[in-house]
């Protein structure tokens, strides 16, 4: 959701420098850290998806995981991802090598989304431009794979969501859940906090 929306719902929008970065959502912004107890997904063979880091931090506000939501049925949820704000028509980058899971498809007020398996992760770049996408079927770390879409709002941004389980096949979006969105979903900051040590080259 754009700025002018966080405004509708109350969302207070502060901000922070790099160097203070927190999660507001009571999770440790440390690299995650897989089933096997080593540190997973770091910024080794990640990278940031854009070659700058937003002015508007990904932690603060209406842009951060958890945020107050409404559903379409106007009951509350939450953010499911972060946003990270950058003008329309901003290339993005792919965060690591992937594969391709689901084509480019409608997903929030006249914007795009699509789903790239990285590894572990499983990964939604949402509100992108329609038509921008040109990852193919397999992406490499650092390749530009689509454009920062435009809300009809007039908001522009990269709406990240991360899964855990990329081995599943099942729908991210559902009807359940504080988040309305499949079980494993996590909250991106403490991984785009460690790639954002690692920009790709424009």
């Amino acid at each position: 959701m754009g700025p002018q929306t966080w405004r509708k719902l109350g969302v207070q929008d502060t901000f922070t420098n790099a160097s203070s970065i927190t999660s507001s959502t009571n999770q440790s912004t440390k690299p995650p850290v897989g089933s096997n107890d080593t540190v997973a997904e770091t910024s080794e063979g990640f990278c940031f998806p854009f070659p700058k880091i937003p002015e508007r931090l990904w932690t603060n506000g209406g842009r951060q995981f958890g945020a107050p939501r409404k559903a379409k049925d106007g009951s509350a949820r939450k953010h499911a991802g972060c946003d990270l704000i950058f003008p329309f028509g901003t290339p993005i980058y792919a965060v690591a090598d992937g594969v391709l899971v689901r084509e480019p498809y409608p997903f929030y007020s006249g914007t795009y989304a699509v789903e790239i398996r990285h590894g572990n992760l499983l990964l939604r770049y949402g509100e992108i431009a329609n038509g921008s996408y040109t990852g193919g079927a397999s992406v490499k770390k650092g390749q530009i794979i689509a454009k920062v879409g435009r809300l009809q709002s007039g908001s522009s941004m990269l709406h990240l969501e991360i899964y855990t389980n990329s081995a599943s096949s099942a729908s991210l979006t559902t009807r359940v859940g504080d988040f309305r969105r499949r079980s494993d979903i996590t909250n991106p900051a403490p991984y785009l906090n460690e790639w954002k040590n690692n920009l790709p080259k424009p």
